[in-house]
């Protein structure tokens, strides 16, 4: 339902079709920019050539495994909007191997409204038991002015768990993030 988007494509070196893939449909949507790197550098890297790249307000990432509902970027940047976020996160639907579905796989975030996320409780979420899916796979909407002004990028040296440690740095240098109940993006696990 958001339309007026840049999707910045980063293809990480990847050894399919992938590129003749993103090319054939940036010729066809002029909204689809291809961002082609020549070596394999791993998710972080990736992701910091895009959000380097980015000239839109607000910087959402999505895997190539994985999907939004139609409506979720709108959701989120209003989110952001009327809580003058500058991180916005949301529940996760799993889809796993054998087809299961999990709706909500957030157990924290109940309710009809959002919160906002301290760092203390960003780091309790990510460790305390029974609360469904950690908060560190979730998948931020960032204030891409926030991110500037600080310097804040993936650290490269981390393919697995680099998503949390940019979420906890941001919060660290005193971003304000926004949890909302809605569930937008739907994560495929492999």
């Amino acid at each position: 339902s958001c339309t007026e988007i840049e999707c910045l494509v980063v293809d990480d070196a990847s050894s399919d079709a992938s590129r003749d893939i993103i090319l054939e449909l940036a010729q066809q949507d002029e909204r689809v920019k291809p961002l082609l790197l020549d070596q394999n550098g791993g998710p972080s890297i990736a992701r910091n050539r895009g959000f380097d790249e980015a000239a839109s307000d607000w910087i959402a990432l999505l895997d190539a495994d994985d999907y939004y509902r139609p409506d979720r970027l709108e959701k989120l940047l209003q989110v952001g909007e009327e809580n003058r976020a500058d991180i916005v996160i949301d529940n996760i639907s799993r889809v796993h191997p054998d087809g299961h579905f999990e709706e909500r796989a957030f157990k924290f975030l109940t309710g009809a409204t959002p919160s906002i996320i301290s760092l203390a409780e960003f780091c309790r979420l990510n460790i305390a038991p029974g609360r469904g899916l950690s908060i560190g796979f979730s998948k931020p909407v960032f204030r891409r002015e926030f991110l500037n002004r600080h310097g804040l990028r993936l650290n490269p040296r981390y393919r697995v768990g680099e998503d949390y440690l940019l979420l906890a740095e941001c919060l660290m240098r005193g971003a304000r993030l926004a949890a909302t109940p809605y569930c937008g993006y739907v994560y495929r696990v492999l």
